[in-house]
């Protein structure tokens, strides 16, 4: 049993979930248990784990794309789209479909190496406002969507 501490050094600083994530996909991937101070809690080891320690991983492109689709998930406003579904794409591409209220569905694809924080903020205004990232439909067959944006170079 593993056991992640929720503040970390001598200031305190909170720890944040994707620095538990890396630390839980290093330990998994480890071939030796964790290291660290080890007690027995009901008759099992209990070992406490660093989570910017040596298990530390840098997040991957899935990882990226389990934050926008539970962003996007929980983003519901009647007045803008809402998440339809998803497509993972080459080169560490996602597609997203996004369904307004009128019924038209607009794919936007964005890229999971690019600024991810960025991108989440700024999703739902670029569908709104962003006709420049439009592809032309004799560019894309995709009959799952009405319009597709291109916005894997957006931010960078």
């Amino acid at each position: 049993m593993f056991e992640f501490p929720v503040l970390t050094g001598t200031e305190g600083i909170l720890v944040s979930p994707d620095e538990i994530w890396s630390a839980l996909r290093g330990l998994a991937e480890s071939t030796r248990p964790g290291q660290g101070e080890t007690a027995v809690v009901m008759g099992m080891p209990l070992i406490t784990a660093d989570p910017t320690g040596p298990f530390a991983r840098q997040p991957r492109a899935q990882d990226h794309a389990v934050n926008f689709l539970r962003f996007f998930t929980h983003f519901r406003r009647e007045e803008t789209s809402s998440l339809r579904g998803f497509l993972y794409r080459p080169a560490d591409v996602l597609r997203l479909y996004f369904g307004s209220p009128d019924l038209t569905v607009t794919a936007i694809d964005i890229s999971l190496n690019g600024p991810v924080e960025t991108l989440l903020a700024a999703v739902p205004s670029l569908i709104r406002h962003e006709e420049r990232l439009l592809v032309t439909s004799s560019a894309y067959d995709d009959p799952h969507c009405d319009r597709l944006m291109n916005a894997v170079t957006w931010g960078t």
